[in-house]
């Protein structure tokens, strides 16, 4: 009996609700139980807690639509593949990172490797919730700003990480 929309969210937001449940159950144990139990509890709802913040980064992170092509991430490579365009890059050669206006359609990803190859990914293809985890291991982006910058649709093109510093004397 519940409306279709909100199937929808409740479903895209599972994971992170569940986890701030079971958070919330072990806070509940640690403050009503005595002894090692109490500390055991403790951890175990600072532990289903972090788990929550990641998986609503995750939530966050997930498209509402179904974009074209096809995303897979297999033994270090990332691969996309459509009927119009395609390619692969490795993860460890990714060189940048940015997103990309929407045209026609979604936002797209362009994730560039150092051997020259650039991918250029829709937000909402099938699968696209598994680049949150490729670019959470790229060294020092933040995924919180990364996260904003998907949510407030920019009008250009916006670099999200790049492995080339720049230093300034």
């Amino acid at each position: 009996m519940i409306r279709a929309e909100l199937a929808r969210r409740l479903k895209r937001f599972a994971e992170p609700l569940g986890a701030f449940a079971g958070a919330l159950l072990c806070l509940w144990a640690a403050l009503t139980t005595f002894g090692v139990t109490r500390w055991v509890m403790a951890v175990f709802a600072l532990a289903a807690l972090c788990f929550g913040l990641v998986a609503l980064q995750r939530a966050l992170f997930r498209a509402r639509g179904v974009g074209t092509g096809l995303v897979e991430v297999d033994e270090g490579m990332l691969r996309y593949m459509s009927a119009f365009d395609g390619g692969e890059v490795e993860i460890t050669a990714i060189d940048s990172l940015w997103l990309l206006p929407a045209q026609r359609g979604a936002a797209h990803w362009q994730v560039e490797g150092k051997e020259g190859s650039r991918l250029r990914i829709p937000v909402d293809a099938a699968g696209a919730d598994q680049l949150f985890d490729v670019f959470a291991q790229l060294p020092g982006i933040e995924t919180g700003r990364m996260l904003r910058q998907l949510r407030d649709a920019p009008d250009t093109p916006v670099v999200i990480w790049s492995s080339r510093r720049v230093t300034l004397h």
